[in-house]
């Protein structure tokens, strides 16, 4: 248990009081936790450690590939005073859409 709160001030007596009935009460339902957790401090949840995927090579060149086209093509296509407001809505606009439709489609949203 932290002596501390989470914005680093030093708990209360009632706050305190209120965590060691919590962490009481939590060890007398479930007595394994703390191995669980992983007793030492500073160490996450092991599925917190382990979430998302690993990017695969091929993944990356093909972003990298597709984000380079398509600043070359901007530089080639468009006048100068339009490749920052084309970069912006795409950044800010395009891509969080696209994102949050591939995230929909593969079940995580």
């Amino acid at each position: 248990m932290s002596e501390r709160s989470a914005d680093g001030r030093p708990l209360d007596a009632d706050e305190a009081k209120a965590l060691q009935g919590i962490e009481r009460d939590l060890r007398d339902e479930d007595p394994e936790f703390p191995q669980r957790l992983g007793d030492r401090p500073g160490v996450f949840h092991p599925p917190v450690r382990q979430t998302g995927t690993p990017l695969s090579v091929r993944l990356v060149l093909v972003v990298l590939g597709a984000a380079l086209g398509f600043a070359g093509l901007l530089y080639l296509v468009l006048p100068q005073n339009l490749i920052i407001p084309v970069v912006l809505v795409t950044l800010f606009v395009l891509l969080p859409a696209a994102c949050l439709v591939w995230a929909r489609r593969s079940g995580e949203l």
